[in-house]
């Protein structure tokens, strides 16, 4: 890869993610908002963060496990 393109994928990504953060900020109007979503997550996003939380847990104990 030539060094104009890796820099031009670097430019996207933070313009990107720029936008992200400044869609999300206005929607954004209080604490509550920010850190429960404004209690309007949904079953399907509460779910997935069990699973993501759990097997992360999962694979931490039995890893330590493994070698303990």
């Amino acid at each position: 890869m030539t060094t104009a393109f890796t820099i031009g994928m670097i430019i996207i990504y933070v313009a990107l993610m720029m936008g992200i953060g400044v869609y999300t900020a206005k929607q954004t109007h209080s604490v509550n908002d920010f850190v429960l979503g404004g209690r309007n997550v949904g079953s399907w996003l509460t779910a997935f963060a069990y699973g993501t939380s759990y097997f992360s847990a999962v694979v931490f104990i039995g890893y330590a496990g493994q070698f303990g």
